[in-house]
């Protein structure tokens, strides 16, 4: 019988035939000598299994083929087919020429548990891995902006976030907020991020949304309060007026700013700008009141000098000539009174007198006058015994006789009326002249009479005066009492 494939027989005799060694086999029959070779996955004299990692698809002596890199196959494997992807690749394509495996290493955000030919399955919803041939789910990790809560990723809530890693959400920091599924906090409105941290906008700046933008200024000469989120909150600086938002200007002295507006001060009050309400306008010179007023001008006889809340009275006889005065300088002496170098008004003494409210010194009467202290008019001045008051000037001269006068130099003393004059009454009036066109020789004449008309005039008892000759009629000595006719001698 002849030997059955797989089989041989070396030798004649009545022996069996004897089967090829463990993990090898031929084909034909009738095999006289060892013709066999190793099974597909096996290799080497002994026909040993191909290692792991390693395929032999033919029968015979081949070596066993390394699979590609990336795939592993079990030992023995006899087909290219049978290296598989390890875990963390999956497979791309078959070589058109071996027909094995090309794997790639799974992308981010997938991964593959077993060593097979399927494709890396992904990561679940809002997860991803954090490098490539990712073998295992857990591996995956939640994206930023989710918490990992039950195998699954959840969107980190409203104020919270998270920016890496599979770590819980993280509240905010201070001043900042966050929407749904953030990676970062933003700096609320009002706060801008300094050194790693939200910090509020300092006075007179203002941020109007959330963010890291900086903080704006105000614009010139106006503030706002720290962590201001608007321009409207920028307001004019103390002193300043102008529209919302600004611009901004000084208010003028004299006035005052007040919800950023100027306002004028009240009567009788003045400031000094910048001026931030209405108690910076002070009582001026003057004046007296409370800051902010009402200012009140001083009384006559008193004064004040600026922001003053009383006035100053000037003192015992003295006055002013207005209310409102600003300084001890305008304070005078009143009638009667004088000014002492210890600003005080003493009384003016015997036979003097002052009529004015000034610092003038008090006026003698005229000679021959006295008065008592105190005197406030030149009528206070009285004569002294055996004189009078002249009409006119105020003078005190002696009453003289009829044809006598007062003195020009001394007038206690009465001279003659000199010639061409005459007094008809005793008085301290002066002696009358003659009419004109009339004349007298002697002193002390006491009557009219006594003047006699110069020649070529003659005494009119009715006007009291000298009458001149009408024409064709003469006289030629003087006090003649008629004009005589011209003749003409031929």
């Amino acid at each position: 019988m002849e030997c059955a494939a797989g089989t041989y027989k070396v030798a004649s005799g009545s022996t069996a035939c004897t089967p090829c060694s463990p993990n090898s086999w031929h084909e034909q029959t009738a095999q006289a000598s060892n013709v066999c070779v190793c099974n597909a996955g096996f290799t080497g004299e002994a026909c040993s299994a191909c290692d792991a990692g390693k395929y032999k698809a033919t029968p015979g002596a081949d070596a066993c083929t390394s699979c590609p890199a990336s795939s592993e196959s079990l030992a023995g494997s006899d087909s290219p087919h049978d290296c598989l992807c390890v875990a963390g690749y999956e497979l791309i394509t078959y070589d058109q020429t071996t027909k094995a495996p090309e794997c790639a290493a799974c992308p981010q955000g997938k991964y593959k548990a077993e060593s097979d030919n399927f494709a890396c399955a992904p990561c679940p919803n809002h997860s991803t891995t954090m490098l490539v041939g990712s073998t295992n789910v857990s591996e995956c990790i939640c994206d930023a902006g989710y918490q990992p809560q039950a195998s699954e990723c959840y969107a980190c809530p409203a104020g919270k976030y998270k920016a890496d890693g599979s770590i819980a959400c993280t509240d905010c920091p201070p001043n900042s907020n966050s929407a749904s599924a953030s990676t970062l906090c933003e700096c609320n409105a009002g706060y801008s991020l300094q050194g790693g941290a939200c910090t509020a906008c300092p006075a007179a700046t203002y941020k109007p949304a959330a963010g890291s933008a900086a903080c704006a200024a105000c614009l010139a000469n106006s503030t706002s309060l720290p962590s201001s989120t608007n321009v409207t909150a920028c307001v004019c600086n103390a002193g300043f007026a102008g529209p919302s938002c600004g611009p901004c200007a000084l208010c003028a002295a004299g006035k005052y700013a007040l919800n950023s507006s100027c306002f004028q001060c009240p009567a009788n009050s003045e400031s000094a700008p910048p001026a931030a309400g209405l108690a910076n306008c002070r009582c001026r010179a003057g004046a007296y009141g409370e800051p902010g007023g009402p200012c009140r001008l001083c009384a006559h006889g008193s004064y004040s000098e600026a922001n003053e809340l009383q006035c100053t009275a000037c003192g015992t006889h003295f006055n002013t000539t207005a209310a409102g005065s600003i300084s001890f300088a305008a304070c005078l002496c009143v009638p009667g009174h004088y000014f002492w170098s210890t600003q005080m008004c003493i009384p003016c003494s015997n036979n003097t007198y002052k009529a004015t409210l000034s610092s003038d010194s008090c006026t003698p009467c005229t000679a021959h006058s006295a008065t008592p202290p105190a005197s406030t008019s030149p009528d206070a001045c009285a004569c002294v015994h055996d004189f009078h008051k002249r009409a006119g000037n105020d003078t005190c001269a002696r009453v003289c006789a009829a044809g006598f006068e007062a003195g020009v130099a001394d007038l206690a003393q009465c001279v003659s009326c000199r010639p061409g004059f005459y007094k008809t009454l005793e008085g301290d009036h002066a002696c009358t002249p003659c009419p004109p066109n009339a004349f007298s020789d002697l002193v002390n004449q006491t009557s009219v009479g006594s003047c006699v008309c110069e020649h070529g005039y003659i005494w009119n008892a009715t006007t009291q005066l000298c009458d001149s000759c009408p024409p064709g009629f003469f006289n030629n000595q003087a006090n003649e009492s008629q004009c005589f006719a011209c003749v003409t001698v031929c």
